[in-house]
């Protein structure tokens, strides 16, 4: 396949061409490509490579939006579009690609943004879908957007974790990898939702209730370069979540320096279960040799409760633990003294969280 530039797709939009077809757009960073086509005026990926490996069994429907306009239920993907512009910007270092479409469907003059961001250096790549207000489509209502598609090859696995070890359900999973060569990625999309499923194929979307003419954008959906050991694979996604999520937390130089002084225990990475009614609570252990840490996350738009998960089978923790609060990162506050059964509660900020030392000084 001829892998044409950036530039002469944009050379020829800016001529005046009503559509743009184009054979492939290759998005890459540090180990991972996205390789995009516009053939037949038809947006979609049509494979993730990790290093020369691809992953993809056959290419994405890279988006689908439902509304309800009429009465009617209504799903518009790329065939309903035609591909308008194509165009790269750069800001602190991330680069978007953001291709135009706009639609066709009669009736319906949507305009859809997809884009694609990436920074070089940095192992994993987001895509987010935009729909600008459409005054034309007064009475129109998004319900539902798919932001991602995907289908693996045979050969690739979903890679799930609980307590007592990695498996392939795809209910739990956070990863497909390919089991010899240990190479995949993994997934998140913090607002939406993923599914799944036995067949090998992902779904990433959002159900929503907002009426087009008031426009919206969904959240980012991201994918990593994992490689090597599933427990390999399981650190790299956390760092891909502190990355992406909390990237204020995973560039503070303090917590550098305590992953430094505290090395053996942040070579361990350990699952936890969500640990607040809602689930929104989501935690990690660093824990080695009875003592470390545990990393309590709120991913919701609201505060709070959490259990510090001390007797989780796969921490090991035994005996009287002395707890401190490691949040400043550099100026521990002292909790107190508690065995591993006992129920410790506390409170965590909406998108906060919390570092809970065990048994360090």
């Amino acid at each position: 396949m001829r892998t044409i530039s950036l530039l002469l797709v944009m050379t020829a939009l800016a001529a005046g061409s009503a559509q743009a077809d184009f054979e492939a757009i290759t998005l890459r960073n540090s180990g991972l490509a996205r390789v995009v086509s516009g053939v037949s005026n038809i947006l979609k990926t049509i494979d993730v490579k990790v290093g020369d490996y691809g992953l993809l069994d056959q290419p994405t429907m890279e988006f689908m939006i439902e509304l309800d306009y009429k009465g009617e239920r209504i799903n518009l993907v790329p065939t309903d579009f035609d591909i308008k512009a194509i165009d790269r910007s750069s800001k602190n270092k991330e680069d978007t690609t953001s291709i135009e479409l706009r639609s066709h469907y009669d009736g319906l003059p949507l305009i859809v943004y997809v884009d694609y961001m990436r920074t070089p250096g940095v192992p994993y790549q987001q895509k987010s879908i935009s729909i600008p207000p459409c005054k034309e489509a007064k009475g129109a209502v998004l319900r539902r957007v798919t932001v991602e598609s995907f289908r693996f090859k045979k050969a690739i696995q979903p890679l799930s974790v609980t307590e007592s070890g990695f498996g392939s359900d795809p209910k739990t999973a956070f990863a497909f990898v390919e089991p010899k060569s240990g190479k995949g990625v993994c997934f998140d999309f913090p607002s939406g939702k993923i599914s799944v499923s036995t067949n090998r194929s992902l779904l990433a979307f959002q159900e929503i209730e907002v009426p087009i003419e008031k426009g919206w954008q969904s959240d980012r959906f991201g994918l990593s370069v994992v490689s090597g050991k599933p427990e390999a694979a399981f650190k790299a996604y956390r760092q891909f979540l502190m990355d992406t999520r909390y990237p204020t937390l995973a560039k503070n130089a303090k917590l550098g320096a305590l992953e430094k002084r505290f090395g053996a225990c942040f070579a361990a990475c350990q699952y936890l279960q969500p640990c607040s009614a809602d689930g929104q609570v989501s935690a990690v252990g660093r824990i080695a040799d009875n003592k470390g840490f545990i990393f309590m996350f709120n991913s919701g738009a609201e505060a709070a409760k959490a259990v510090l998960p001390l007797a989780a089978a796969n921490l090991g923790l035994t005996g009287d633990l002395k707890l401190s609060d490691w949040t400043s990162l550099d100026k521990p506050t002292e909790i107190g003294t508690k065995a591993a059964t006992d129920k410790v509660d506390l409170d965590i900020d909406a998108h906060g969280y919390r570092i809970i030392g065990v048994n360090v000084e």
